[in-house]
């Protein structure tokens, strides 16, 4: 049910113009969501398969993510110094957020944990460049969503020996996104409803139909 949500939110999203950027990412999540739905449903999640699967798309997700924060360094000047200090403090809570462990560190805590630090680096930077950038609206969106789903990630796997966390695993990280993606989608189709009534008005002034 809940990754049919998901789907839904990020279709919705899509529906509407989005940067380029932001088209890769959104649509990396949506297939990526779905192959990783049907290698669980084949293999189960605690399969090789899934494993590297999991690997492999977080991967592209990331990338995304990651060229996106490039995209938007480059229009501020000297923002990478501001970028570089946001990666020394991700570092550091990743090694925090290990040493938290309460069971000797596996690999699946160094992938997810590191992922939760790769956003929440993601996530302060494009919140500090948002105020640079043409599409603030989305820019804020999508930094407060790497955010949430940062401290979800790293809080996870530090309780992950605990029954409703791993339950939580299921549900919020999708519903996050299904918030996120709807907002996404709203927010574009008011820029788009907004852009063609002044076009429209733009047409009325000057005597064309």
């Amino acid at each position: 049910m809940i990754l049919a949500l998901l789907t839904l939110a990020t279709l919705f999203a899509l529906c509407y113009p989005q940067p380029k950027l932001v088209v890769y990412y959104l649509s990396a999540k949506l297939y990526g969501n779905l192959i990783l739905f049907t290698i669980k449903w084949l293999y189960g999640d605690t399969s090789p398969e899934y494993l590297v699967s999991y690997i492999t798309i977080t991967s592209i997700i990331l990338l995304t993510i990651l060229v996106i924060i490039a995209d938007s360094i480059s229009i501020k000047q000297r923002s990478w110094r501001a970028a570089g200090m946001l990666a020394m403090l991700s570092i550091i809570l990743g090694r925090v957020a290990i040493m938290k462990l309460a069971h000797h560190p596996q690999l699946y805590d160094y992938i997810g944990i590191t992922e939760g630090c790769f956003l929440f680096w993601a996530g302060w930077t494009l919140g500090y460049l948002a105020p640079y950038l043409e599409r603030t609206d989305l820019a804020y969106t999508l930094a407060s969503l790497w955010l949430a789903q940062s401290y979800f990630r790293i809080k996870f796997y530090i309780h992950i020996l605990d029954p409703n966390w791993l339950a939580a695993n299921w549900l919020v990280p999708p519903a996050l996104g299904v918030i996120a993606y709807l907002l996404i989608g709203l927010l574009s189709r008011h820029r788009l409803v907004s852009s063609t009534q002044r076009v429209g008005q733009v047409h009325r002034l000057h005597g064309q139909p």
